[in-house]
């Protein structure tokens, strides 16, 4: 059982989510049909231009829900 596998076992993944730091590599693409909102340390064009030059397939990088700093969450 591979990474993805292991973890989709651990979850419905026909619920509402939130994916924390999907980054270029979402487990759950909004592009496949998952319901989920992202958070990640930068909004979607920002993680764009940084990945660009890392070699990955930036077209994964899905739109960013939220911007998180790293500090507390609150409602």
């Amino acid at each position: 059982m591979d990474r993805r596998e292991l973890l989709l076992s651990m979850f419905d993944p026909g619920g509402f989510g939130l994916e924390v730091g999907p980054g270029y590599n979402p487990l759950l693409p909004k592009s496949l049909g998952y319901q989920v909102e992202t958070v990640d340390h930068a909004d979607t064009n920002t993680l764009r231009e940084k990945y660009s030059s890392f070699g990955v397939d930036i077209s994964r990088i899905e739109e960013v829900d939220y911007v998180s700093d790293g500090g507390a969450w609150s409602t």
